[in-house]
């Protein structure tokens, strides 16, 4: 029997960068851009991947926020945002 309701893939959009300080914070959203980034990449390969670079994705796009790189971190949102749906 199917259930009656689908469990979501995610929590709420992470909004907050878990680095204090904006060099941590850059060296975060960094870091957090790239493995999403390789994490979209194996996607098609690996279903879990894609679920993962979500958040991944978030919270690169918060660190860039919070180290004052708000282009980046629009350009790094619409990604999350686009994998999300």
């Amino acid at each position: 029997m199917a259930p009656k309701e689908i469990p979501e893939l995610w929590d709420a959009p992470t909004t907050t960068c878990s680095v204090q300080g904006k060099e941590g914070a850059l060296s975060r959203a960094w870091d957090q851009f790239a493995k999403a980034a390789s994490k979209q990449e194996r996607r098609p390969f690996h279903i879990p991947d894609g679920v993962q670079a979500v958040p991944t994705y978030e919270e690169a796009a918060a660190c860039f926020q919070a180290a004052g790189d708000i282009e980046q971190a629009k350009r790094v949102s619409a990604t999350g945002a686009k994998l999300r749906k």
